[in-house]
C-alpha cells in the first residue's frame, strides 16, 4: 500500500539521518538570534543548507527556510525595533529551545509541528509589519531552492526539497530549457567531507 510505503520511508529518514546534529545547530543558531547576529546567523544557514543536500532530508529544508525568514526580518530595522515583533521573536526563541528538545526527545511530529507554527508567525508577522511584495517565506524557499541546485541538485530535487514547483525554480534563475538530466550530488569525496563535518558539530 502507497501509505505503508511513505511510513517506511519516513521512519527510515528519522533512522538514517544525523537529528543530533540538527538538534545542535538549533541551539547554536539561538544566540545569533538575540544578538542579532546576521553574519552568524548566515553562515550557520549556509552550513545546514550544505547538511540538508547531503542527508536529501526536508527537515533540515524546514529548519533552513526558518533560518532565512529570522535573518531577513532581524536584518530590517523597523520589524526588529518594533515591539510586535519583539514579542512574536520570544515566543520564537522559546518554541526554538522546544524544537532542539523535541528533536532530542525523537519527537520528529512534534518538531514538525513547531517548525511550521513557527513559519506560520514569520510570515504573518512579515504580512504585518512589512513593506514588501514578495514575502520572506516564499522568497526563502525560492533562494534556497536555487543554492541547492547550484549545489549540484537536480532541478527536480532542489524544488522538491524545498516544495515549490519545478517551473517556480526555473524561473527564478532565468532558465527555460533543461537538458535530459541535471547534474546530481557532489563528488563522494565531498558528500563525506560533509558528514564528517556534521558529526563534528
Amino acid at each position: 500500500m502507497v501509505t505503508n510505503n511513505l511510513v517506511k520511508d519516513k521512519n527510515k529518514t528519522e533512522k538514517s539521518n544525523n537529528y543530533d546534529s540538527l538538534s545542535k545547530i538549533i541551539k547554536e543558531f539561538i544566540p545569533f538570534v538575540i544578538k542579532k547576529d546576521i553574519d552568524g546567523m548566515h553562515a550557520l544557514e549556509n552550513q545546514t543548507l550544505e547538511l540538508t543536500i547531503t542527508f536529501d532530508n526536508r527537515d533540515y529544508a524546514s529548519f533552513c527556510i526558518i533560518m532565512y525568514g529570522l535573518r531577513k526580518m532581524i536584518s530590517k530595522p523597523h520589524i526588529f525595533s518594533n515591539q510586535i515583533w519583539k514579542k512574536a521573536q520570544n515566543s520564537i526563541l522559546n518554541q526554538l529551545n522546544d524544537c532542539s528538545f523535541m528533536l532530542q526527545s525523537k519527537k520528529f511530529d512534534e518538531f514538525r509541528k513547531t517548525v511550521s507554527d513557527i513559519e506560520e508567525e514569520i510570515r504573518q508577522k512579515d504580512k504585518e509589519l512589512g513593506h514588501y511584495i514578495n514575502q520572506i517565506i516564499d522568497d526563502a524557499r525560492i533562494k534556497l531552492a536555487s543554492s541547492a541546485y547550484a549545489y549540484g541538485l537536480s532541478a527536480a530535487q532542489a524544488s522538491d526539497l524545498f516544495s515549490i514547483s519545478k517551473d517556480q525554480l526555473m524561473n527564478f534563475i532565468g532558465v527555460t530549457r533543461m537538458p535530459d538530466e541535471d547534474p546530481m550530488y557532489k563528488s563522494i569525496k565531498e558528500r563525506i567531507h560533509l558528514l564528517d563535518l556534521a558529526k563534528n558539530r
